[in-house]
């Protein structure tokens, strides 16, 4: 198949490339000076979900990562494209690139349940990664109620809201002390 006039050096056409087996899509199209939009998302052997957009210049794609940089390199090999990236685009798979996303664009629609929830998924994740920094940060709203006791905080809630947030809040005690931050209550 002729390489289409609009593509990158390298071979790089615009179109949807789909994995053997389909655990994975890649999707290309024209964006502006020359370079090309992609995104990728891809689910794992462990039903972990990675999620990668941007642009491809000359081949590469340059994101934020864990810590430093998430290069991506794109390469025409026939019919198909080979994606390779670096050990900081982890970055942008498994619980952390589902939750992260939530907590930071929906904080303002989730209530202290499902917020509490989420906040709790994402920081042991985060521990389990190594960022006890991320996993206490990602805490910090909860410390409040975590330094309650529970009947400080069935009097403050109501028994009703209590019986659904204690279990999140335990959760949140237990967390921050994997993480080492601060949570006294019971």
């Amino acid at each position: 198949m002729p390489v289409p006039a609009f593509a990158q050096p390298g071979g790089l056409a615009p179109g949807e490339y789909i994995t053997e087996h389909g655990w994975g899509v890649l999707s290309i199209q024209p964006a502006e000076k020359g370079a090309l939009h992609f995104s990728i998302e891809a689910v794992g052997g462990n039903l972990f979900v990675c999620g990668l957009d941007g642009e491809i210049r000359n081949g590469r794609a340059v994101l934020p990562g864990d810590g430093k940089r998430c290069i991506v390199q794109f390469t025409r090999k026939g019919e198909d494209i080979d994606v390779a990236a670096d050990p900081s685009c982890k970055y942008h798979c498994g619980a952390r690139a589902v939750l992260e996303p939530l907590v930071k664009d929906c904080r303002r629609t989730l209530d202290r349940f499902q917020g509490g929830w989420i906040r709790n998924d994402l920081a042991i994740t985060q521990y389990r990664l190594g960022d006890v920094a991320g996993c206490r940060h990602t805490l910090a709203p909860l410390q409040k109620d975590a330094r309650q006791s529970d009947e400080d905080l069935k009097q403050e809630y109501g028994q009703m809201d209590a019986e659904k947030y204690l279990p999140v809040i335990r959760a949140a005690r237990t967390n921050l002390k994997l993480c080492g931050g601060k949570a006294a209550g019971r």
